[in-house]
């Protein structure tokens, strides 16, 4: 997995493989950049990663696996972010080659990372 620190710098905090699954590098996690801004993430709905409910006072809460992993993440890397629930996960036109979607966002740099 890469993160982007800034708009120049992108650092490696693990790797995913069918044998050993996700291996996050914890020299990394432990030594977390300091984020100056508040990161924009995109996500889509899709039980059980990412879903809303409402609580009983009224209150929306996003919940789910992917929400799960970014709030760890949050909490270890110290960084605070706003969701944007986005319709798809992204299609790229062939003709203009443009992606849409989760893709699209991450890929122009309107979100710093995609969680779904």
């Amino acid at each position: 997995f890469n993160w982007n620190v800034s708009a120049t710098e992108w650092m490696t905090i693990g790797k995913w493989n069918s044998i050993n699954k996700l291996d996050l590098d914890r020299a990394v996690l432990n030594t977390s950049p300091t984020f100056d801004r508040i990161l924009q993430i995109v996500t889509v709905v899709e039980e059980p990663f990412f879903f809303t409910v409402t609580n009983k006072d009224g209150s929306v809460a996003n919940v789910g696996f992917c929400m799960d992993l970014l709030d760890h993440f949050a909490k270890k890397m110290d960084f605070v972010y706003n969701i944007s629930i986005m319709t798809e996960y992204g299609v790229q036109d062939p003709t203009t080659g443009m992606w849409t979607g989760v893709v699209g966002e991450v890929a122009y740099k309107r979100a710093d990372m995609a969680v779904a």
